[in-house]
Order: C-alpha cells, then sequence, then structure tokens
C-alpha cells in the first residue's frame, strides 16, 4: 500500500507543477487511491483524463511532460524530474534553493515553448547556463 501511496503523491506532484490548484489535486488523489493498483501506467492514465476534464490547461503541460524523456549521464533514458535540475543546481553552485528553483521554472518554460520530446543533460545545462547568467 504504500507504493501506491508513493506513487500517488509523485503524481500529484507533477499535477501541481503542470499548475493544477489544490482542489484538483486532492480529486485526482482521491480517485487514485480508490484504484488500488500498483500500475504506474494504470495511475498515469486516469491521473490525464481527470486532468483533461478538471483542468485542461494543466493536462496539455502534464502530458507534455510525462512523454518527455531525458538521456541521463549515466546512459538511461528517464523520465523529466524537474527535481534533478535542483538538485544538479545545489550540489554545482553555492546558490539558495529559491534561486535554484526559480532558474529551474525558467528552464522548464523553455523546454515547454520548445516543445521537444527528449532531452540530454548537456541540452538542460545550456538552458540553465542561460537563465543563470
Amino acid at each position: 500500500m504504500e507504493l501506491i501511496e508513493e506513487k500517488v503523491q509523485l503524481i500529484a506532484k507533477e499535477i501541481l507543477e503542470a499548475g493544477a490548484n489544490q482542489w484538483t489535486i486532492t480529486k485526482i488523489i482521491k480517485s487514485l487511491t480508490e484504484m488500488n493498483t500498483a500500475s504506474d501506467k494504470k495511475l498515469r492514465e486516469k491521473a490525464l483524463e481527470l486532468l483533461k476534464e478538471l483542468d485542461p490547461n494543466a493536462a496539455i503541460i502534464y502530458e507534455r511532460f510525462s512523454k518527455m524523456k531525458v538521456y541521463t549521464s549515466k546512459e538511461t533514458i528517464s523520465g523529466f524530474n524537474r527535481g534533478n535540475i535542483i538538485t544538479s543546481l545545489l550540489k554545482e553552485t553555492s546558490i539558495s534553493r529559491s534561486v535554484a528553483e526559480k532558474i529551474t521554472v525558467e528552464v522548464e518554460n523553455q523546454i515547454k515553448d520548445a516543445n521537444i520530446s527528449f532531452l540530454t543533460p548537456s541540452l538542460i545545462r545550456a538552458w540553465r547556463k542561460a537563465d543563470s547568467a
């Protein structure tokens, strides 16, 4: 059950980052929890379906980011996670967390505007450096 809760909380965080309000997120969390499945794919599909009904604008952003893949420096492919950019900034620089979060938002906005579905760490760093300059 804890695994399901962790997955639902991660999805809720991603939906929040896509711009949904707390009411929408709460409604989606309740519905996902009632599904009682550990299938990440099914949970995400249901979340997107509900988000399209409740907040179409957030659904567009959520869907775009959920489809986006990053070719990591470990030569694996994983889903986009804004937390990785924040963590990287905090490790590699002496900036505060709030500044790291602001830079990350700017990088995300550039990624959204570029409308791409595949990223590399060097591309993310290039956007990050442009925003921190």
